[in-house]
């Protein structure tokens, strides 16, 4: 599947638009005018590039960097536990509270929720803790982030397990293209497919139902 510039901005304007407004539906917002100013405003700075990777930097909205800075002014000043909010949240990783609402906001159990400092320890924890035994083989892309590989390659080394490698079709206009090698490279010894959804070098798209399907 192939996202073009102009679907791409559409989308990010009808979600930005959607949750500025929270009276619009998202596709309304991306066929309204009105909404691509309202997403330029919510940042302190515009510029004339777009920003397709924020794992390592990206403008936050005024609202969110505010809400850094006063909350840093209040640990920096007080202390952390001096405020009611900070203090609620210092144990964020284990509060019941704070995962429940998250789990509220994304509609599943407080038991499925996991705290973490950023995605790439997200994705430590989970490649770290899959149960592999030596023979096992394991399916990923060239194209998928460096640090998930070098996981993967650090468990081949520890664990004996076979990292298997394949060449996403990019660019390509239809899903099976990207199906097929994945579905080539499936044997009787895989036990984990990983993939990054979006190549964020170009935007691909990668099918994952359909593969999780094939899979299973």
């Amino acid at each position: 599947m192939l996202v073009n510039r102009r679907e791409t901005m559409a989308l990010g304007a009808a979600i930005g638009g959607a949750a500025l407004s929270g009276a619009h539906s998202a596709k309304a917002a991306a066929s309204e005018p009105a909404s691509w100013s309202d997403v330029a405003k919510a940042f302190p700075r515009s510029t004339d590039k777009i920003n397709l990777l924020h794992t390592g930097g990206g403008d936050c909205t005024t609202n969110t960097l505010n809400t850094l800075a006063r909350y840093q002014t209040i640990a920096a000043a007080t202390g952390v536990d001096s405020d009611e909010v900070l203090a609620a949240m210092k144990e964020s990783g284990s509060s019941a509270a704070l995962r429940a609402r998250m789990a509220s906001t994304f509609g599943c159990g407080a038991d499925e929720i996991a705290l973490t400092r950023n995605a790439m320890e997200g994705l430590a924890i989970g490649l770290l803790g899959v149960d592999l035994k030596p023979g096992d083989e394991v399916i990923t892309t060239r194209s998928d982030y460096d640090s998930c590989l070098k996981i993967l390659y650090q468990r081949q080394a520890r664990d004996e397990i076979s990292v298997k490698l394949i060449d996403i079709p990019m660019g390509a206009d239809n899903d099976e293209a990207i199906v097929s090698a994945f579905e080539e490279a499936i044997t009787p010894r895989t036990r984990l497919i990983s993939m990054c959804h979006m190549h964020n070098k170009s935007g691909q798209i990668i099918p994952v139902r359909k593969i999780a399907d094939l899979a299973r």
